[in-house]
């Protein structure tokens, strides 16, 4: 949610924020691996973007 808010705003700090979001969701799916594996997909996909809009 707070990602969201600082995208509406168009604060730089967004990218930052999106990358320890990233971290901490696959920091948890591979805690749960068996159940959440495939919540790497989305993750992935969000990296992407996060870095592509990084160097813009």
């Amino acid at each position: 949610m707070g990602v969201l808010i600082l995208g509406v705003l168009h604060i730089s700090v967004v990218w930052i924020a999106l990358l320890a979001a990233i971290a901490i969701s696959q920091g948890l799916i591979i805690g749960y691996w068996h159940d959440a594996k495939y919540g790497s997909i989305p993750n992935a996909i969000l990296l992407i973007i996060a870095l592509l809009n990084l160097g813009s």
